[in-house]
């Protein structure tokens, strides 16, 4: 049975603040008491022997703190609060299983201790816990750098608690070799005195404000946070440091640091030392998005580039990742920009305002190829098309579109290779994206910054089609031919071949789908015979119109509830410098003149002094007709004739046709009347669906999202989103975020949409496996053949030295012979 110590006849509380060390030593002093006297009265766990005493400031078991709390009469709490754990997790980090602190993580300090010598004059040799921290370096009260030696010996204050009563605390308690106790007077060092208004106490005062709070009891995480991130920009600067950088601390300061060398994985112990590196540190992190913090953070950067042997994304990514708030990463990620290659800047979005770091395959990623077509929107992609692209060339033309569509997946991409992402996107079409990245994004421009926000657009704001289901529609039945005659017919469109079924029915399926025909596609693949590239400048707006209306059939019949075309709106990228703002849009009317001329399209784009490209988007956007048919026909009488706009017709600026008969009679309804009345129906119908599977999914308690709404209702994604519905589903979801508070939880019930994602991304890579078996069988079976070559070769050559063998010995008898007949 283990006895009660006894306690202390003598009760010394301790001073606000103080380390459990100087108490210790405060009370020996008191109570004329060596150490070992102290450790025998406080019994077991304490060791009788004080050559090896375990630092009992870094911390105190539970069961040390119940011994020391009986003998000297105080709180538990109390003590363990005069311990560095009360710190632990916050200013610095204590190991797992050992009573030491880790040096590296948070620059923790081992052992020893600072101290303001006029601070333990008039505090009768006390000695502050926060002096044993890295981040304590100066006295706000007097001005001074902390001293960090004893001035004779050279050897660091308590760095093991005296074993005496008669060294007192304010004299170094180090022993020289010879047993020798130094006791010299601490108060008498000399520190570097600072100036009132010095940015070092300017930055020790925020510091000691964090402090305070973590010794208020304060949990908040961005404590640690602020910590970490001063922890590494002032390892970074001290390591990059150069002559001159502190020179406005004091010239002590810049003295110090250049003596100190470049090693910055531990702290120094010299407050000099760490006062310029601290100082900015500070001023960084208290202010990430000043302007003279991102100058500062720039010039690290520029540093750290110049004397990477390597490409620097992953160095930069490591020492960036070592940081806890996100203001600052995304500010060291917009200095690294100018030294990263176009990928990077794309995966990192370090062109945009909000860079960061990918996420391991993201979803959200993984679901843009719902909303990205295989060839990128027309409008965009003319306002993104690099200036010395030749758009003459047809394949030229598509393949720069699908690279353009290829690299919008790349913001926010994981991985350093690029073919599952296109893989995703185009399937088995080799799309070369980091070779041909560079030129999609030359220096100078802003094309990279329109990609990232195209994409984060995209992310936020899905498109009303989705193209990935789309993209599986085969077409094969799309258009009929009876359906085509009709729509000719009804349209006054002439029989020539440049209105070929075939590339109408290819212009229509790549309209409404986005799909590159220059990748397999059964029958609708494009050939080199194929007239779809300029159908859209020789059609109508009726019989545009009147395809698009039969897409929606289409659509229809296959259970699509979408609209025919979209395209993110062009405002975002209004403030930057594109490529494809240099080339308006051309005249349709002189345009189509020159078309009637006998001009090809892209003679006459090339006569306006644009692209055909940009001449088939203004052809594409016009709101009205140019004018008779391109090529002059003469309708049979079989065939209907489209005919000017009445006067008594109103065309308002919606381009919504209104009957107004002038003797007012009601009007006999045109198909096109008849076809918005039936669409307007059908909205109200939709949106009344909607509302009704709302309210259904609040009162079941099932989660409400715009997607799962919109494909439980079985209606698009972008009328959610509509003005009248968006709001009442806002409304329904924050009910439901306040009536029950969801848990996360981590791995477990995956929702429907993260289980599609990572269908479509397994079954991406499982195309690009499929390919590289294909490509190692072809190999093999190349090198079998030859081997079998070789094979045959080798018999080839044996059976022919056989007979030059056989050959000379025919000849070397012969010639003998010869010689013995005459002789």
């Amino acid at each position: 049975m283990t006895a009660t110590p006894r306690t202390l006849p003598i009760r010394l509380p301790p001073v606000p603040g103080e380390a459990l060390d100087s108490w210790l030593g405060a009370i020996m002093l008191r109570s004329s008491i060596n150490l070992r006297d102290l450790l025998i009265a406080a019994g077991s766990p304490f060791p009788t022997r004080t050559d090896h005493t375990p630092d009992y400031t870094t911390c105190l078991t539970p069961e040390e703190a119940d011994r020391l709390a009986h003998i000297t009469g105080t709180d538990t709490r109390l003590l363990h609060a005069m311990t560095l754990r009360r710190y632990d997790g916050y200013a610095l980090a204590l190991h797992d299983t050992r009573r030491v602190v880790r040096r590296v993580r948070l620059w923790g300090r081992g052992i020893g201790s600072r101290y303001c010598p006029q601070c333990l004059a008039e505090g009768a040799g006390r000695w502050p816990l926060r002096w044993r921290l890295t981040w304590s370096i100066a006295c706000t009260r007097h001005r001074v750098l902390l001293a960090h030696t004893c001035p004779v010996c050279g050897r660091w204050p308590l760095r093991r608690l005296s074993n005496s009563h008669q060294v007192r605390q304010h004299e170094c308690s180090a022993r020289a070799r010879d047993g020798r106790t130094c006791r010299t007077d601490l108060t008498q060092s000399e520190v570097i005195p600072l100036p009132p208004d010095s940015p070092v106490l300017d930055a020790q005062k925020w510091i000691n404000g964090l402090l305070s709070r973590i010794e208020a009891g304060d949990d908040d995480p961005r404590l640690h946070d602020a910590f970490t991130d001063v922890t590494a920009i002032a390892a970074r600067s001290l390591l990059r440091a150069e002559p001159g950088d502190f020179t406005d601390y004091g010239t002590q300061i810049e003295q110090a640091r250049q003596c100190h060398g470049n090693s910055a994985l531990y702290a120094p112990v010299d407050a000099a030392v760490i006062a310029g590196p601290f100082t900015v540190a500070v001023g960084i992190v208290r202010s990430p998005l000043a302007e003279a913090a991102f100058t500062a953070i720039h010039t690290l950067v520029d540093r750290e580039v110049a004397v990477m042997p390597k490409g620097p994304t992953e160095q930069i990514r490591r020492g960036i990742t070592r940081l806890a708030s996100v203001d600052l990463e995304q500010q060291f990620w917009r200095a690294a920009d100018p030294h990263l290659a176009i990928g990077p800047r794309l995966r990192y979005r370090t062109c945009t305002a909000r860079p960061r770091v990918p996420k391991h395959r993201d979803h959200t990623v993984i679901m843009r190829t719902h909303s990205l077509p295989q060839l990128l929107w027309l409008d965009w992609a003319l306002l993104l098309f690099p200036p010395q692209t030749n758009l003459t060339g047809r394949y030229n033309y598509h393949f720069w579109r699908a690279a353009l569509s290829a690299a919008v997946m790349l913001p926010g991409w994981w991985q350093q290779h690029y073919d599952l992402a296109t893989s995703l996107l185009h399937g088995n079409r080799p799309i070369p994206l980091g070779q041909r990245l560079p030129k999609i994004a030359p220096a100078g421009t802003d094309l990279p910054t329109a990609i990232c926000l195209l994409a984060e657009y995209l992310d936020r704001h899905p498109a009303p089609i989705d193209y990935a289901r789309r993209r599986k529609l085969k077409g094969s039945d799309l258009l009929p031919e009876a359906t085509w005659i009709g729509i000719r017919h009804r349209t006054g469109t002439p029989p020539d071949d440049q209105y070929r079924l075939t590339a109408v029915r290819r212009y229509l399926y790549q309209r409404m789908t986005g799909s590159d025909l220059y990748s397999p596609s059964g029958s609708l693949n494009l050939d080199s015979t194929d007239k779809t590239r300029n159908l859209p400048i020789i059609l109508t707006p009726s019989l545009l119109e009147a395809l698009d209306e039969h897409a929606a059939h289409y659509l229809t019949s296959h259970g699509i509830s979408e609209p025919v075309t979209w395209s993110p709106p062009l405002a975002m990228v209004d403030h930057l410098d594109l490529p494809g703002r240099d080339m308006p849009l051309p005249d349709t009317e002189h345009a189509a003149n020159l078309i009637r001329s006998r001009l090809s399209p892209t003679a006459a784009a090339n006569a306006l002094g644009t692209s055909p490209e940009h001449l088939r988007l203004a052809f594409e956007v016009r709101h009205q007709a140019v004018g008779a048919p391109l090529r002059q026909h003469r309708p049979d009488r079989c065939e209907g004739v489209e005919e000017p706009v009445p006067r008594h017709i109103d065309v308002n600026s919606s381009a919504e046709v209104r009957a107004k008969p002038s003797n007012g009679t009601a009007a006999k309804r045109t198909p096109s009347q008849v076809l918005r009345e039936a669409r307007a129906r059908d909205s109200e119908a939709k949106r009344a669906r909607v509302l009704k599977t709302l309210n259904e999914m609040a009162a079941t308690g099932e989660k409400i999202t715009f997607l799962r709404l919109a494909r439980t209702a079985q209606v698009s994604n972008w009328l959610v989103y509509a003005e009248g519905l968006r709001e009442h589903i806002e409304e329904a979801i924050k009910k439901q975020n306040g009536a029950a508070q969801r848990e996360a939880e981590v791995g477990s019930n995956a929702s429907a949409e993260s289980l599609a994602a990572d269908l479509e991304l397994v079954m991406a890579e499982l195309r690009i496996l499929r390919a590289e078996q294909d490509r190692l069988k072809a190999g093999v079976a190349r090198l079998r053949e030859t081997e079998a070559e070789r094979d045959r070769l080798r018999e080839a050559l044996k059976e022919t030295e056989e007979k030059l063998e056989f050959t000379l010995k025919e000849s070397r008898s012969s010639s003998s012979h010869r010689a013995d007949g005459a002789s």
